[in-house]
């Protein structure tokens, strides 16, 4: 029964996903039209960083893992949790993905 649960939740969400990529383009054809283009792709970002940053590993794993290889003293060194490989490689990949963006 699980299983029949998770295959439906997971074609919803897919439905979900193909309808708002789906109607993307129109609502920035009218929003484009009536606002500055700038402003508004500042929002959309804003919005999707808000939406996002809940599912972002911790701002501290990235500092303990400057601190550890620079052996930067300067770096308060809190024990909220400890830097697991998972989330270096977290870090490692959305600063290589927002260099080339």
């Amino acid at each position: 029964m699980n299983d029949t649960v998770t295959s439906v939740q997971s074609i919803f969400l897919l439905n979900l996903v193909a309808v708002i990529w789906g109607t993307q383009h129109s609502v920035i054809k009218i929003v484009v039209d009536d606002c500055d283009p700038a402003s508004f792709s500042f929002a959309r970002f804003a919005l999707a960083c808000a939406i996002a940053s809940p599912f972002l590993p911790s701002f501290s794993s990235l500092l303990k893992l400057l601190q550890q290889q620079y052996s930067i003293a300067d770096i308060d060194d809190k024990d909220d949790g400890a830097t697991t490989d998972e989330d270096v490689l977290s870090w490692r990949w959305g600063l290589e993905m927002g260099t080339w963006m």
